[in-house]
């Protein structure tokens, strides 16, 4: 895992780099991933993130929709 910032008009722009992932815990990655950046958008913004915890129930299906069939 690494994080490229890169100035844009706006400001920075934060890109994180995960290693490949096998299709069977990707989906775990990209739920709590995006929970995690939820998380920093919310107080980078001033708010709260403990304020409304993250449904990983509903983000796991979101991603999990998204994937691929195996076999």
């Amino acid at each position: 895992m690494s994080w490229q910032l890169d100035l844009v008009d706006e400001g920075t722009l934060l890109v994180p780099l995960h290693r490949p992932l096998r299709a069977e815990p990707a989906v775990d990655y990209c739920a709590g991933w995006r929970a995690v950046l939820d998380a920093l958008s919310v107080d980078l913004g001033g708010g709260d993130p403990n304020a409304q915890p993250p449904d990983f129930e509903a983000l796991y299906a979101m991603y999990a929709e998204d994937r691929p069939p195996t076999g």
